[in-house]
């Protein structure tokens, strides 16, 4: 038997391992496509609701901390097969979420985006729905998450269609 302190601990690197991943694939691809960011990227035209670019950071940096909890709690739960589909479908859809990343500023694909975003609200929602039912706290990880993907699909449509 295991006791609580250690599984606490257990738990708490679980969590910033997890954490600090999603946080690393972020940056990484930040990072991969900053040159874009500052050159091809200001030259399009962009939606009126475009934010300041600075804004895109800090929503990503919060989104992938929320990201990492609802992960980290269903993660943390008793090994079954819902959590096991829910863990996979995440995993695809992150590395899906960080393949965006390129495909727009790197390779300017607009319609590609455009509809990776699209699969992306999809999933994210099917993957809430799971989640959720697995831990109910997971919905306020996953509902800004959902606004904010909407709002980028918004974006991203709108660049693909006026460019």
């Amino acid at each position: 038997m295991t006791n609580p302190a250690s599984r606490t601990h257990r738990n708490t690197i679980g969590f910033l391992i997890i954490a600090a991943f999603f946080q690393m694939m972020g940056g990484l691809m930040g990072w991969i496509t900053s040159g874009s960011v500052d050159g091809w990227y200001q030259t399009v035209t962009k939606s009126p609701l475009n934010p300041p670019d600075a804004t895109f950071g800090i929503v990503w940096t919060i989104l992938y901390v929320l990201l990492s909890v609802a992960f980290w709690l269903v993660w943390k739960k008793e090994p079954s097969k819902e959590r096991t589909i829910v863990l996979l479908l995440f995993t695809g859809h992150m590395i899906l979420n960080w393949l965006w990343t390129p495909v727009f500023f790197t390779f300017h694909w607009l319609f590609p985006a455009y509809a990776l975003i699209l699969v992306l609200i999809f999933t994210a929602a099917m993957i809430a729905w799971l989640a959720f039912r697995e831990d109910k706290r997971t919905i306020f990880a996953f509902f800004p998450y959902l606004l904010w993907l909407c709002f980028a699909g918004h974006l991203s449509q709108y660049i693909w269609i006026a460019n």
